[in-house]
């Protein structure tokens, strides 16, 4: 990367810092629901991991990582991801306060890339909506809302659809992945008697974490899933 990259880079992980901070001030205000308490505390580590974050996703970008007209809406999910990784873990609630206004924020994000590069994989980003949504959506409706909460299947579209913008491959992978993360550390947590089989894990994290994960090493991995199949 270049002196400029880098510079850019650090200058828009501060901007993730000040953004971070002022996503746990306006929920503090509880104008957005009573989540107040959660994240009084962690309002540092929220404008931080923001801030961090932030900064990566924007070296990886300017590396080459995905299209720079891409970035404002990834940056804007995984601000909006790190406040509802608080909430969620801590109340077991995705709030609709910060979830449902991801939807139009996500079709802007998308339209804007569509138009700077002149591709819309649109029946893309609809499929790995569906997978998304699907893989979330039976769970809930099966077990009653015993296995899934309804806030993961609200968030499982938004991040299925952006997943699926970029390639349905990547979309299925980050999917994977979230589930892969959510049993290991589920397991994790029985091994060290902090959980059992009856205890309640929120999900929503390990849905953000593993469409983080899917965008940045999706295309790799099934790159190297696919060279893996070949030698065999």
């Amino acid at each position: 990367m270049t002196s400029v990259g880098i510079v850019l880079s650090v200058l828009l992980g501060l901007a993730g810092l000040i953004v971070g901070h002022l996503m746990a001030r306006i929920l503090l205000t509880g104008r957005l629901g009573s989540w107040s308490d959660c994240l009084r505390s962690a309002n540092p580590a929220v404008a931080g991991v923001t801030g961090l974050l932030w900064a990566l996703l924007a070296a990886w970008t300017l590396a080459g990582g995905m299209p720079v007209s891409l970035l404002p809406l990834v940056l804007t999910l995984t601000s909006a991801g790190v406040a509802l990784t608080v909430i969620d873990v801590r109340h077991h609630r995705l709030p609709d306060a910060v979830v449902l206004p991801l939807y139009p924020i996500t079709v802007v994000g998308l339209a804007i890339d569509g138009w700077s590069r002149g591709a819309w994989p649109v029946w893309s980003a609809l499929l790995g909506a569906a997978v998304w949504l699907i893989a979330i959506g039976l769970p809930w409706l099966v077990s009653g809302g015993r296995g899934m909460g309804f806030g993961d299947v609200k968030l499982a579209p938004i991040l299925g659809a952006t997943l699926g913008w970029v390639a349905v491959s990547v979309a299925i992978v980050g999917l994977v992945l979230a589930f892969v993360l959510g049993a290991v550390v589920g397991v994790a947590l029985m091994m060290g008697k902090r959980a059992d089989r009856r205890t309640a894990i929120p999900f929503g994290p390990f849905l953000l974490a593993g469409a983080l994960l899917g965008l940045v090493a999706g295309r790799a991995l099934v790159t190297a899933y696919g060279e893996l199949l070949t030698a065999s």
